[in-house]
């Protein structure tokens, strides 16, 4: 006959209890991650939308200065359009479409325009009726002059557009000096309070 023996086994396991606690323990950790994570790609997606802009102006920098165009840059809460000034015309033309068609910003930001140290909170200049200015490099009135001018001589309006989270993040700037291609800087506000 044969009869099954039962030997002691040196074999040593993890309890129900202590599998338990583990996957507990992961699954807090990884919750952690997920959170700390969703900030992170909003801010981004500022950084993303703010160094679109300053490389788009230096590419409408380098069209206008190769086709001899004067070029603007309209700035609402939450977009930007190019648009080219037709000199025989004497109006602006919105580029609808291509590379400089206008764009939506994909962060949760407003903009804020900041033009030679008069800063003005951004809106649709296009759209308000009975409001005039001088374009600058003609002496034709438009109702839509845009808020930054891009020259054919190679020079641009000096500006500092400002992407501001609607959440607790840190700003971007993207800033020209009129002379100099636009860049995107984060905002560093121990620099601003010196």
């Amino acid at each position: 006959m044969n009869k099954m023996s039962y030997l002691p086994c040196n074999t040593k396991g993890f309890s129900l209890i202590e599998l338990l606690l583990v996957i507990f323990i992961m699954g807090l950790l990884a919750s952690i991650v997920v959170v700390g994570g969703l900030g992170s790609e909003r801010s981004s997606l500022v950084k993303a939308d703010a160094q679109r802009l300053a490389l788009a102006l230096k590419l409408v920098r380098r069209e206008s200065l190769s086709n001899n165009e004067t070029w603007g840059l309209f700035v609402s809460e939450s977009s930007y359009a190019f648009a080219l000034y037709n000199d025989e015309h004497m109006e602006w033309y919105d580029i609808e479409s291509g590379e400089f068609g206008p764009k939506e910003l994909k962060a949760d930001v407003y903009l804020r325009v900041t033009l030679e140290n008069l800063e003005q909170e951004s809106a649709d200049k296009r759209a308000t009726p009975g409001q005039e200015g001088i374009v600058s490099n003609t002496n034709a009135i438009q109702s839509n002059v845009p808020d930054v001018l891009i020259y054919a001589s190679g020079e641009q309006t000096p500006f500092e557009i400002e992407f501001i989270p609607n959440w607790d993040g840190q700003s971007w700037i993207v800033r020209s000096d009129g002379i100099e291609d636009a860049k995107a800087y984060i905002l560093d506000h121990s620099l601003s309070a010196l």
